[in-house]
C-alpha cells in the first residue's frame, strides 16, 4: 500500500503508531476505480490488506501500541 500505484495515495507516509482506519479507507476508496479498470483484482487489493494488517499486528505487539481509546493495560 505505497503511493504510485496508479496515482493512488498510499500509507507510506504515515507513521505506524500515526495509521488509522482512515488512512486505509481512503486508499481503499482509490484502489476500487483501478480494480474496476481491470489492473488489479480483487484479490490482489485483499491481499495487501492483509499484509498491512499483520505488520500492523506485529507493530502492537512489538512497540506496545494501542487503539486511541482503548485502555492500554
Amino acid at each position: 500500500m505505497i503511493g504510485g500505484t496508479e496515482s493512488v495515495d498510499g500509507v507510506d507516509d504515515v507513521l505506524i503508531n500515526e495509521l488509522r482506519p482512515m488512512h486505509v479507507e481512503a486508499w481503499r476508496a482509490g484502489i476500487d476505480p483501478v480494480i474496476v479498470r481491470g489492473r488489479y483484482s480483487p484479490t490482489t487489493a485483499n491481499g495487501w490488506l492483509n499484509i498491512l494488517r499483520h505488520v500492523t499486528k506485529a507493530a502492537k505487539r512489538q512497540l506496545h501500541l494501542f487503539h486511541v481509546g482503548s485502555n492500554p493495560a
